[in-house]
């Protein structure tokens, strides 16, 4: 680290001064701001193959937000056909409408970090699908640099297998 000036023999010169080792800031600290989502995924535990995150055709989109305050929002949606010209939400058919929603997923509420197991636990306050408001979602946090993954805990089935959610995302 250099952030001092001598001057050697009537010229300005930067000199190196003592690197210390300091702790890195805390994951919280880190995940506050916007991220846009890059991609995301289900693999399977069994054999690590990856499909289609809810079997959505990409591309994907979304923005997922951390404020100091403690509060988070998560909205994500997949390749959507847009409405007709001059045609609301409201006035497409029904059947229209409920495949548009079901290529949406949002929800927001608060968040808490867990340092020691690089964790943060999502939660949910609203929710696009009402029967899960009051879920507290927990997701493994790996963030390098501008890069955010967060994978959901496993989820097993009835046939004894299981899978995981793995989101990327990029700072906004």
């Amino acid at each position: 680290m250099i952030d001092r000036r001598l001057l050697i023999g009537g010229v300005a010169a930067l000199a190196p001064t003592a690197v210390r080792a300091e702790h890195p800031q805390p994951l919280r600290s880190r995940l506050i701001g916007s991220w846009r989502l890059k991609d995301a995924v289900t693999v399977s535990l069994a054999n690590g193959e990856t499909s289609l995150f809810f079997g959505w055709q990409r591309p994907y989109s979304g923005i997922l937000t951390y404020d100091a305050g403690g509060a988070m929002s998560a909205q994500l949606c997949a390749n959507r056909a847009t409405a007709a010209t001059g045609s609301t939400f409201k006035g497409m058919e029904p059947s229209r409408r409920i495949a548009y929603l079901d290529t949406y997923y949002g929800y927001f509420g608060r968040f808490e970090v867990d340092e020691a197991q690089s964790r943060v636990h999502h939660f949910v306050e609203a929710f696009l699908d009402p029967t899960e408001v009051g879920l507290a979602y927990v997701r493994l946090v790996e963030l390098k640099d501008d890069l955010l993954t967060l994978s959901t805990t496993e989820k097993r089935f009835s046939t004894g297998t299981g899978t995981v959610n793995r989101l990327t995302w990029t700072r906004a």
